[in-house]
């Protein structure tokens, strides 16, 4: 065989792409089995080869790494690791699906790593438009981020998925500061999908944290713990819209009570997800809102609307005939937290007027929490309430009326209370 038409299979060694180079690699697509390691420093050059972990062979940028793994076809099993060296990386843009076996729609191909995320973070650069606004752009890539800090300067989103990505949120991520009026810490767009069954933190603000948009999702959930370091603001923690779905079950956001801001917002045809986990499962200080089309868990869809109008989960309504002081009416149990948003009450009569108050407590033999203080209604139309001193009821609560006071003839008392 003449050394011309000698064919060397290079496929199982890690180190295949030096020895590709060495041996005259002329673009065409490389195919490995085993895992390849490229290496990304503050103190790179862009014009390095990668491979090593040293300033004069480290790429300068997360974006060109992502360039040259574009070079390989990725076998079963296989990854290409880009591992981001300390320091502060400026943003980075991920474009196209690395090939290989299935193209890997459900396992990443690609695995940005930092060095921990006290020690490694991604910021989107101000000179530099190419990332779409973002620390770190995926468009169309299978990508898993771990060990390193996305934002951090205040300005863009974070983490942006679009037109069919899948990214998977590994361990040991972090959140930073990024725009706090439009940023979204965590954003899926364009049909792309992100996962996270991993412990992360967030000590920066932002707009939203997880957000969706265009027949995109967020799965979260699987018992997974979110940290929060600092007190943090939001527009919103969660926003859906526009055929977006967020899915996030058994969440524990430790230090939830440090966050204000909505708790969420499902705008028009947005869905989001919490198998009725409760109106305040996600942090905040403020009720969420949907508009109509908008979901969250059974409350809203096509037909319904925001808070004070009538929705599967409410309202719940009594009526009490001659009401008199020291009546006691079981209104409804609570299964999951809420936050009652508004109350409206009427009296039938003549001249009539009734002080109740609305209660909570887990047991029905205690005194109770007020929602809000003593109320005397004595509109024959409708009496509407929706300023309250304690309207965020725990779950696995008992939510009670009480006659306080009766004046006239007081025929009736009804009460109807949304949330």
């Amino acid at each position: 065989m003449s050394e011309a038409s000698a064919v060397v299979d290079h496929s199982d060694e890690v180190i295949l792409p030096i020895i590709a180079l060495q041996s005259g690699f002329n673009g065409a697509v490389i195919n490995i089995t085993k895992d390849l390691n490229l290496y990304v420093r503050t103190g790179g050059s862009d014009t390095n080869d990668g491979y090593f972990n040293t300033d004069a062979h480290a790429f300068k940028t997360g974006t060109r790494a992502y360039e040259e793994a574009g070079r390989y076809s990725v076998g079963n099993g296989a990854k290409v690791i880009i591992n981001l060296g300390p320091g502060v990386h400026g943003g980075i843009a991920a474009y196209g699906m690395i090939s290989g076996a299935g193209d890997h729609l459900t396992s990443a191909t690609v695995i940005f790593r930092g060095q921990g995320n006290l020690a490694t973070s991604v910021v989107r650069n101000v000179a530099s438009g190419a990332n779409g606004n973002a620390a770190l752009f995926v468009s169309g890539g299978s990508v898993q981020v771990e060990n390193f800090t996305i934002g951090g300067n205040g300005i863009g989103s974070g983490l942006v998925a679009t037109s069919g990505a899948i990214v998977d949120i590994g361990e040991g991520m972090n959140f930073g500061a990024i725009d706090p009026v439009g940023g979204r810490h965590i954003y899926a767009v364009e049909s792309a999908t992100i996962y996270n069954y991993f412990p992360y933190s967030i000590n920066g603000d932002a707009g939203y944290h997880l957000a969706v948009w265009g027949n995109s999702a967020i799965i979260e959930g699987g018992d997974t713990f979110v940290y929060m370091l600092g007190t943090r603001t939001f527009v919103a923690f969660a926003l859906a819209e526009s055929d977006g779905l967020i899915y996030n079950v058994g969440t524990e956001y430790v230090d939830r009570e440090f966050v204000g801001g909505k708790h969420f917002e499902a705008k028009t045809w947005g869905y989001i997800n919490t198998e009725n986990s409760g109106l305040n499962y996600f942090p905040g200080s403020i009720p969420g809102t949907w508009e109509t089309g908008g979901r969250y868990d059974t409350q809203g869809g096509a037909n319904q609307g925001p808070p004070g109008v009538a929705g599967p989960m409410g309202p719940k309504s009594m009526s009490l005939q001659l009401p008199v002081v020291g009546d006691e009416v079981s209104m409804f149990y609570a299964r999951s937290a809420l936050t009652i948003t508004q109350i409206n009450a009427v009296v039938r009569g003549t001249t009539p007027g009734v002080t109740w108050q609305v209660l909570y407590a887990a047991a029905r033999n205690t005194a109770g929490t007020a929602v809000l203080p003593a109320t005397n209604t004595t509109s024959l139309a409708n009496n509407t309430i929706t300023t309250f001193t304690s309207p965020n009821v725990p779950a696995n609560n008992w939510v009670w009326m009480k006659v306080t006071a009766t004046s006239g003839v007081a025929l009736e008392l009804g009460l109807s209370l949304q949330f």
